[in-house]
């Protein structure tokens, strides 16, 4: 979406509340709405648990959150309740229909209750305390454009309230400050959901804690409405890392670009018992690319797994994560270089389509210098490679897989090494599997001819 149609949005909509507010419901700004998309972060709940709906409107062929306009239904209150915010309260076992109403314009999906309660969730906020090495990669503007920083990383401390303070900070134009507001992350424990507020105000960020509670992954918009990141954190849960860590294994990588170098890279080598990397193949969106070489750099390593690059003239670091077999990087300064975020995975396992079967959560960020995208996702994988979306969200609604929720189906095949390529569809996407079997990584461009890069929870 192009910079003056979506302020012109930004404006369509602020005159569309105010229209509300005063009981222009008549109007014909509200009847040109055409499609509501109604989107849940989780399709299914346990009783007594909550779950948040968003709304999405179109109107005159660009989209807007109107999650707090619409008027929310549930076809069995006694099945789940719904607030006027879209909160959903599970009550009773069964299934019943959420519903967003507009100007005569209605969206919905089905939302599950199951008997598990909040007895039984799998997280806590609790789980979120503690020290995190945290990243944000933003797939906006160039820097010398005047916009946001191309990367942001440090350390962080997480309190029992979810209460962030920063340790320390940096970012790609050298940056040391780091945030002065007040910032307090929320995690719904039925299913690992993350939200923020800042200064006590929600933002637009929407993130998950993994199974292992060792990573979260977020989408976030930022500055002035047009930049897009996202943010991944690493909990610093006690583990040692040296160089063995970093030796003699076998890696691919995923790499994007930020800015009007908007690409995407996707790698394979190795790295050396003296922890010399070489690339042995290359392949990017515009085509394959010349591999960097034959130990071109030198990796090293703190014990609390923060990696270096020797060689490399840019702001390199990487955090490895603790299960040691990927690590997370960002790099470029913005200017002499682009800015990246890289993902290398450690290969070596064995796996099976079957691997793929179960929910997974997906996070999306597409780079641009005008119009970056984010998105976030849940799909349901069987084990033959069939996969079905449950919920898709994004603050550009024509990426959509489908027209609303589990609407969407695809095949994926993947092989012994964990490379997942789609059976039809794209022909560039490339996916990996991470060795434990709990994460998934992709390069892509999507429809609109833009790079993404995508991490996938399980």
């Amino acid at each position: 979406m192009k910079r003056g149609l979506w302020l012109w949005l930004v404006m369509v909509l602020m005159f569309f509340s105010a229209l509300l507010a005063c009981g222009g419901g008549t109007s014909s700004l509200l009847n040109s709405i055409s499609s509501i998309n109604v989107t849940a972060a989780s399709p299914s709940i346990g009783v007594g648990d909550t779950d948040q709906f968003t709304a999405t409107g179109k109107i005159v062929g660009n989209t807007g959150d109107i999650t707090k306009q619409v008027t929310w239904t549930s076809s069995n209150p006694s099945v789940a309740t719904i607030d006027s915010s879209g909160l959903a309260t599970g009550v009773a076992v069964g299934t019943c229909t959420i519903k967003a109403t507009l100007a005569g314009v209605s969206g919905s999906m089905t939302l599950t209750v199951s008997s598990s309660s909040s007895s039984s969730n799998q997280f806590a906020q609790s789980d979120l305390q503690g020290t995190w090495n945290w990243m944000n990669f933003t797939a906006g503007p160039d820097v010398t454009a005047g916009t946001v920083a191309g990367w942001e990383r440090g350390n962080i401390t997480i309190d029992g309230s979810g209460k962030i303070t920063f340790n320390s900070y940096t970012n790609n134009l050298g940056g040391t400050g780091g945030p002065t507001n007040t910032m307090v992350l929320t995690l719904n424990p039925s299913i690992g959901v993350i939200t923020q507020t800042s200064n006590g105000q929600s933002n637009d960020f929407h993130g998950q804690l993994a199974s292992n509670k060792n990573i979260f992954v977020a989408v976030v918009t930022v500055g002035n409405g047009n930049d897009r990141e996202i943010a991944i954190a690493i909990k610093q849960n006690g583990t040692t890392f040296s160089s063995a860590d970093i030796s003699s294994v076998n890696f691919v990588d995923h790499e994007i670009n930020s800015g009007s170098n908007d690409v995407w890279w996707y790698e394979a080598g190795s790295i050396n018992s003296s922890q010399q990397v070489s690339v042995s193949s290359c392949s990017e969106s515009s085509g394959t690319c010349t591999p960097p070489g034959t130990n071109f750099t030198t990796l090293s390593i703190t014990s609390t797994g923060i990696v270096s690059s020797s060689s490399d003239g840019t702001p390199f670091q990487g955090v490895m994560t603790p299960d040691k077999k990927n690590i997370f990087i960002t790099n470029g300064d913005g200017i002499n270089h682009p800015t990246k975020l890289i993902v290398l995975q450690v290969t070596g396992q064995t796996f099976a389509l079957s691997d793929l079967a179960g929910t997974w959560y997906g996070y999306m960020i597409a780079s641009s210098p005008t119009s970056p995208v984010w998105a976030y996702s849940t799909w349901s994988f069987d084990n033959t490679g069939d996969l079905t979306n449950q919920s898709f969200v994004s603050n550009d609604v024509s990426q959509s897989p489908g027209s609303g929720p589990a609407t969407a189906s695809v095949t994926v095949s993947m092989n012994s090494a964990g490379t997942i390529t789609p059976a039809s569809g794209s022909s560039v996407m490339n996916g990996a599997m991470s060795y434990n079997k709990d994460m998934i990584i992709i390069t892509d461009t999507i429809s609109s001819g833009q790079a993404s890069l995508d991490i996938f929870l399980k």
